[in-house]
């Protein structure tokens, strides 16, 4: 066989070395791919499902806080009715006080 001919042979092997790397090249990006793709559908649930948690109890801790202030409203308006109850008898202690020392002259 010729020198040109070895070469020749030579050239197509490493051709043929060539082709087959890249294949396995593409494959192995194939496969990184799909572990990516796996990777980020596993993750993007992981959020969604802490996510729809964190929604909960927002909701939760914010019914929660709405029952808080109906009561604190509940409260101050008894406070209010005590107050103005006090005051009156305050008053009428006061009142009684005055017509029995009167009483007394």
């Amino acid at each position: 066989a010729s020198k040109v001919e070895i070469a020749n042979a030579e050239l197509n092997e490493m051709h043929d070395l060539v082709k087959t790397l890249k294949a396995e090249k593409n494959s192995a990006l194939a496969k990184v791919n799909d572990l990516v793709l796996a990777n980020a559908t596993v993750f993007e649930s992981k959020v969604n499902e802490v996510s729809c948690r964190l929604d909960s109890e927002f909701a939760q801790s914010q019914e929660q806080m709405d029952k808080l202030n109906a009561e604190i409203t509940d409260l101050q308006g008894a406070n209010w009715r005590l107050t103005k109850e006090n005051t009156q008898l305050h008053s009428d202690k006061k009142i009684a006080e005055a017509r029995a020392a009167k009483l007394e002259e």
